[in-house]
């Protein structure tokens, strides 16, 4: 982005999320970041947004910030709409005005689940839930911006922050009964895996338009499940547990309608930057170690979440 060996100025919003610190901990070499957690700047907040892209002038922004409580997307719809939408939409004229490069982060829930094989960038959009048409806004406001790139990834977790990786840990520690459904497929892609590939995309200004990262493979909630357990009791981050309990979507309401099969082709995404996604279960595994480390320390790791 910037000739001459030039340092690359970035900021990361949505600083104090997974993503955003994840991204934080893992800046290459050459780009000096400047960390914009949602106290620090609201992108929904207009002459905020304005003032910071004046003041900061960064070569690109990472928007990794945004509403991401599914369920609650449905009665909080104005909330949603506004971060993942309104939002988003001001960002990406602020940036093309400026000419900063561009690189939003989205989510396999543009797509309604009915696909057999993974969805490719230019498959059909088509929401089933709120939250999903709120960031498929998002991305269509992104799209006008010649410099920017939509990043769309599923089932985010990781060490820090409110996931299902930490939720599942937590019934398990307190011997709650962990119910987790057998018939929605994604792939489950640890933070600090995404943030390599979204360092390495958002110094390439030539690559734009959509793209697709996650971890390799897929699995249901029961398999991702049935897998924290056992990659848990392996590393000695717990020391007993029941397996879980599996059960299908329709005995499980929620509040939102999820995606029965989100798996997304990350083929396309792994050529261009020859980055091969890691297995999912082996992310996993490597967050669950970083966990276990922490719970070593001190000040021993707080868990919390819902699953």
């Amino acid at each position: 982005m910037c000739g001459g060996g030039a340092t690359v100025k970035a900021a990361v919003l949505g600083a104090g999320g997974q993503v955003g610190r994840a991204l934080l901990a893992a800046i290459p070499t050459g780009v000096e970041a400047d960390p914009l957690p949602r106290c620090a700047l609201d992108i929904a907040e207009c002459a905020a947004l304005e003032e910071t892209l004046e003041r900061l002038q960064p070569d690109v922004v990472i928007n990794a910030a945004g509403y991401t409580a599914v369920d609650r997307a449905e009665v909080e719809q104005d909330l949603a709409f506004a971060a993942n939408a309104r939002g988003v939409a001001h960002l990406a004229n602020a940036c093309a005005r400026r000419r900063i490069r561009l690189v939003h982060l989205s989510t396999d829930h543009v797509f309604d689940g009915k696909a057999s094989r993974p969805y490719g960038t230019g498959d059909a959009c088509a929401p089933i839930n709120f939250y999903g048409y709120s960031k498929l806004a998002g991305e269509r406001a992104v799209g006008a911006h010649p410099y920017a790139l939509v990043v769309r990834t599923s089932r985010i977790y990781s060490r820090h922050g409110r996931n299902f990786v930490r939720a599942v840990i937590e019934r398990f520690r307190e011997a709650r009964a962990v119910h987790a459904v057998r018939d929605q497929f994604a792939a489950p892609t640890s933070a600090p895996c995404l943030a390599r590939y979204l360092w390495r995309v958002a110094l390439r200004p030539e690559i734009t338009g959509v793209r697709h990262w996650t971890d390799a493979g897929e699995a249901s909630w029961y398999d991702w499940a049935c897998a924290i357990r056992a990659e848990a009791m392996a590393l000695g981050l717990l020391t007993h547990a029941a397996e879980p309990i599996p059960v299908n979507s329709v005995d499980y309401p929620t509040a939102a309608q999820r995606p029965c099969y989100s798996v997304l082709d990350t083929e396309r995404s792994a050529c261009e930057i020859d980055l091969e996604p890691l297995p999912w279960r082996t992310g996993l595994r490597a967050v669950l170690a970083q966990m276990q480390y922490e719970s070593r320390s001190p000040a021993a790791l707080g868990l919390s979440g819902r699953s």
